[in-house]
């Protein structure tokens, strides 16, 4: 089984309000078997291609089980929100699911996340961690699922 491995993806990449506003523009034209276009598929592909190759670069191996996944979001400046920044992880999860890196993006293959974010200007994007679920170190004191 792999250990811990990252990568970085260049950015910065698109936040909530990117992927909202593509979800909601329809193109005049017409798509594969006839379906408007709709520019959220369009640039969900084209993000998803773009940390997909950095993935494969990187050589990064798959995992058998659960992964913690840690973020490191880098923005050039702080005009977006966490919140917004941080809803390119679907974005990246979907490249790791297509890399064959995980299984799936679900709870099986998803223990949990972490999310930081630091102001980079002069290398905007997000470090990716990857860590084995039983590599981690934290048990949950508050939110435990035991009877008492």
């Amino acid at each position: 089984m792999p250990g811990i491995q990252c990568f970085f993806v260049p950015g910065p990449l698109p936040g909530l309000n990117d992927l909202l506003g593509w979800a909601k523009s329809r193109g005049d034209t017409h798509g594969r078997k006839g379906k408007r276009w709709n520019s959220y598929a369009e640039q969900k592909r084209v993000w998803e291609e773009a940390i997909f190759v950095v993935i494969r670069n990187e050589k990064i191996s798959p995992y058998p089980g659960a992964i913690f996944v840690n973020y490191l979001w880098q923005e050039p400046n702080r005009k977006r929100d966490p919140s917004n920044i941080a809803a390119a992880k679907k974005l990246v999860e979907d490249a790791l699911v297509r890399a064959g890196i995980l299984r799936g993006d679900g709870w099986r293959d998803v223990a949990g996340f972490t999310d930081r974010f630091v102001i980079n200007r002069k290398q905007p994007g997000v470090r990716v961690e990857l860590v084995p679920n039983e590599m981690r170190k934290y048990e949950s004191t508050t939110h435990s699922t035991k009877k008492r």
